[in-house]
């Protein structure tokens, strides 16, 4: 009896990602995905390694489950990704999927190299709205849309600074 022994980083993220793109229901959002982690993924995630400072390090394969799981658990019909609704589908798809990586691949590194994965992704994708920085953005299900987190407050909300943290 043997047991081979092989790590995430000889391995590399993208058997994970080719097993689960397999769960995806339909053909074109398996498709539209595949190309958004070569288009987005792959970049990103070297940037990371060569520009960024991460406050916890963090694999590539983990970060990329990471992903995959937190997409998965916000691309529902109830969050507006619809294969029925053909018009705005893969725009959904793409809307969550920026969404996941900002929130499980970009999210590890400190303020200031936040400041330069935002600089990054802009150069990368030019639809997230000037003001601000990526993570400071949404996905509004009604507009199809970056929205400001701060605009989900009620008007005139403040942190009670005093406020203990578990309540």
């Amino acid at each position: 009896c043997g047991m081979v022994f092989m790590s995430s980083e000889d391995l590399g993220w993208q058997p994970f990602v080719d097993s689960w793109l397999l769960t995806q229901k339909d053909e074109p959002t398996r498709s539209n995905l595949k190309r958004m982690f070569s288009k987005y993924v792959v970049p990103v995630l070297e940037f990371r390694k060569k520009m960024c400072v991460e406050l916890v390090q963090t694999s590539s394969l983990s970060s990329v489950k990471n992903l995959c799981v937190l997409y998965d658990c916000l691309a529902t019909v109830e969050n507006g990704v619809n294969p029925k609704d053909e018009e705005n589908h893969q725009r959904m798809v793409e809307l969550w999927f920026l969404f996941s990586m900002i929130w499980s691949v970009c999210c590890t590194v400190t303020g200031e190299s936040r400041k330069i994965m935002d600089n990054f992704i802009r150069e990368l994708e030019g639809q997230f709205p000037s003001k601000d920085t990526i993570y400071e953005y949404y996905v509004d299900t009604k507009q199809k849309f970056w929205v400001l987190w701060e605009d989900k407050l009620r008007s005139g909300w403040r942190y009670n600074p005093t406020a203990p943290f578990y309540k």
